[in-house]
């Protein structure tokens, strides 16, 4: 289950692994662009690309591999969770980021709003955690992201390109993700995707491994953009707290005053204490957005979350009766 003596050193070594792991990517795609071996022109290819192609081939392999009705039957509660926190982090966002104006507003509620729901959750439970509850963890992960990705493809988009046009154009919103999530949601629910040959799921999962670096390198593309020394320090500091301090702590003070059992309360606590979906990077990009302050949001908010995120889990798995 979990070793309690060692449990600040090997959390925080955990977190740091799984964070350095997303920033060494981010650093190879800033190190590609700086020394111009792929342009600007290039970065938007690889970002049509991930939309259009890696995504889904991800979505769809991570909905038929992972996921049954049956065993499963409460599976919805999910998905609703991840949009029911994502509405308190919105709302929060909203208010604390209330001085902020413009296009900078709406990033500011995108990176509040939308965290990083698969890898470093996936890598922390992975390092933490062994048998039953190890794997009941990985499923609650796989429930969750259905709903982050209906979210984020839906509703972060929106805010995206919101004030960028005089009108909404729900082509951006009905996007490839998007599609291929309720698509295979149906196939699963009515049980064809049994009938996809291996000769098709084997390949569709090696592309779909590719998105998450690649939207990593990507976001490292952008921040080769970026001048280091015109950063505002008042948003980005604003951003950090509210982030990676506030929602934590709220998620915190919720599962104790909720009596969540131990593996779902764990969940909120960690999907609440990551740092922002690289995912807003890629969508900034992909819809010629301005994504000046979200590459630096991304980039300062995962560094700060090295330390953010192992106080908030160690002080949950300290509590007597958590695991």
């Amino acid at each position: 289950m979990y070793n309690d003596p060692t449990m600040f050193w090997e959390t925080f070594q955990t977190t740091f692994s799984a964070t350095v792991q997303v920033i060494l990517l981010a650093a190879c795609g800033y190190f590609v662009v700086q020394r111009k071996l792929v342009d600007e022109n290039g970065l938007n290819q690889i970002s049509a690309l991930l939309v259009n192609f890696f995504l889904p081939c991800f979505a769809f392999d991570q909905l038929t591999s992972h996921f049954n009705y049956q065993e499963y039957p409460r599976w919805w509660f999910f998905p609703i969770l991840n949009i029911m926190m994502g509405m308190a982090a919105f709302g929060i966002a909203f208010l604390i980021g209330a001085s902020l104006k413009g296009q900078l507003k709406n990033e500011f509620l995108a990176l509040v709003t939308f965290q990083n729901t698969a890898n470093i959750p996936l890598v922390v439970v992975t390092a933490l955690f062994t048998g039953e509850v190890l794997h009941k963890l990985y499923v609650y992960i796989f429930l969750y992201i259905i709903g982050s990705n209906l979210m984020i493809w839906t509703v972060g988009v929106w805010l995206m390109i919101r004030g960028t046009s005089t009108r909404l154009d729900f082509k951006k919103i009905i996007n490839p993700p998007f599609v291929t999530t309720i698509l295979t949601l149906g196939l699963v629910f009515l049980g064809w995707h049994r009938f996809v040959p291996q000769t098709v799921l084997k390949p569709v999962q090696m592309l779909g491994n590719c998105a998450l670096p690649l939207a990593m390198f990507t976001v490292g593309g952008n921040l080769a953009s970026i001048n280091f020394v015109k950063i505002d320090v008042k948003p980005v500091v604003l951003l950090i707290v509210t982030k990676l301090v506030v929602l934590p702590l709220l998620a915190l003070l919720l599962v104790l005053g909720l009596k969540f059992d131990s593996p779902l309360g764990f969940l909120i606590v960690l999907e609440a204490a990551v740092p922002s979906a690289v995912t807003l990077s890629l969508i900034s990009r992909y819809y010629h957005v301005d994504e000046e302050f979200i590459s630096e949001g991304l980039f300062f908010g995962h560094i700060a979350s090295i330390v953010t995120m192992p106080v908030f889990l160690t002080i949950y798995l300290k509590l007597p009766g958590h695991f």
